[in-house]
């Protein structure tokens, strides 16, 4: 059985969260859209950061 690992963050503002993610992680590996970056940690394993002020918090 393998594992497949595809973690989200909600943010409040997409902009501001992408400046410290990318400070952390490099720059996204693709922008599916213009409030949501997501990156390629390992194979298999991504984490997403979506803009949500609703759900954020």
């Amino acid at each position: 059985m393998s594992l497949h690992l595809f973690a989200g963050v909600r943010v409040r503002d997409i902009r501001v969260a992408r400046q410290w993610y990318e400070r952390l992680l490099g720059d996204p590996t693709f922008l599916p859209h213009d409030t949501e970056a997501v990156w390629t940690l390992a194979e298999d394993r991504s984490v997403y950061v979506v803009e949500d002020a609703d759900g954020a918090g």
